[in-house]
């Protein structure tokens, strides 16, 4: 068992202490409250390339109802040891005034990654187009992660944002700024629990969304 003796700076976990509190008193403009389920399965082709498969579930309506799911499935390539890249295909069902509508999505992926002073950046740009709706999309996710010791037992905590910019509308219509801890479970399974508050434009207007939510990682 690993675990990191002394005194940490561990300013991530405070941050994630106030985003969860911000989550518990949110004004009543955060209309929703959610529960996001995710799994992510990754088997090993070599040293480089992978397969993987990423499930996700959607509890909405103050986490009180199934709306939603999508399995995101493809290839990923560690081109270098800065930066890796993925094709992906996604199938996504959400309900809608009582019926459920389906999406086909394309996806690419390519993440940039770097250590600075004991932290881990990863800058992932993203782009997906709608096979259903001929539109693109282009979401570009900054986050940092640091190893850390909680209770005796190493861990490691990151703050997230993305952006996500419709190409149609020529602008930003969705932002989410999470944080989360991760905990190896055993070797090739982790578990992430997670708060985001996913803030979306509406009519002018932005909505905000309260996400609790897991991801559960298994590499074969």
């Amino acid at each position: 068992m690993n675990t990191y003796p002394g005194p940490q700076k561990n300013w991530i976990i405070p941050a994630i202490f106030l985003m969860l509190a911000a989550a518990l008193t949110a004004p009543a403009s955060c209309a929703d409250s959610e529960y996001w389920s995710k799994y992510d399965l990754s088997v090993k082709a070599s040293d480089r390339l992978s397969f993987c498969v990423r499930p996700e579930f959607r509890l909405t309506d103050g986490i009180s109802e199934y709306t939603y799911n999508k399995t995101d499935a493809g290839i990923t390539l560690k081109a270098a040891a800065f930066f890796g890249t993925s094709l992906l295909y996604s199938y996504k069902n959400k309900k809608s005034g009582g019926s459920w509508e389906c999406e086909d999505i394309l996806i690419f992926d390519g993440e940039f990654s770097w250590k600075i002073t004991g932290l881990r950046f990863s800058q992932r740009n993203r782009l997906e187009y709608s096979l259903d709706k001929e539109t693109y999309v282009y979401r570009n996710r900054l986050k940092a992660r640091k190893n850390l010791g909680i209770f005796g037992y190493a861990a490691s905590a990151y703050l997230e944002e993305e952006l996500f910019y419709d190409t149609d509308l020529g602008e930003i219509k969705e932002n989410r700024v999470g944080a989360g801890i991760g905990k190896d479970l055993f070797s090739g399974t982790s578990l992430e629990i997670f708060y985001l508050l996913d803030s979306k434009k509406a009519a002018g207007d932005w909505d905000n969304t309260n996400v609790a939510g897991t991801n559960l990682k298994i590499a074969l």
